[in-house]
């Protein structure tokens, strides 16, 4: 049974590969600080595995910070980070992806996801 996940992120990079594209989604992780504002703590990158062939290409042409929520399958892995520590990547194959509307009326800092 396939691991599945539903977020909200902003895309950050398209990368094109022989097998296929990845579309590189940042997550942001948020609590309120001590003052009751909300504040990024730290940011989480999620990579979606795009066949340009499916009904997700459309994500090859994104620009960056279109925001976007995505449900599917994922896998965890870690990796060696240049500094030597160790990472961990989420590849995600989409199962569903909507787009959200930029709307000037809000305040997107004080959002918190």
């Amino acid at each position: 049974m396939a691991l599945l996940v539903s977020f909200t992120g902003f895309v950050e990079e398209v990368k094109t590969f022989s097998w296929g594209s990845v579309v590189t989604v940042s997550h942001a992780n948020r609590q309120k600080n001590d003052l009751g504002q909300w504040e990024t703590t730290s940011r989480d990158y999620l990579d979606l595995s795009i066949d340009p062939a499916s009904e997700f290409a459309w994500l090859l042409e994104a620009k960056k910070g279109l925001r976007v929520a995505v449900s599917g399958n994922v896998k965890v892995s870690t990796y060696e980070k240049k500094d030597g520590s160790i990472g961990v990547r989420y590849k995600v194959w989409p199962k569903e992806v909507e787009t959200f509307e930029t709307n000037a009326q809000f305040d997107v800092s004080d959002i918190p996801f």
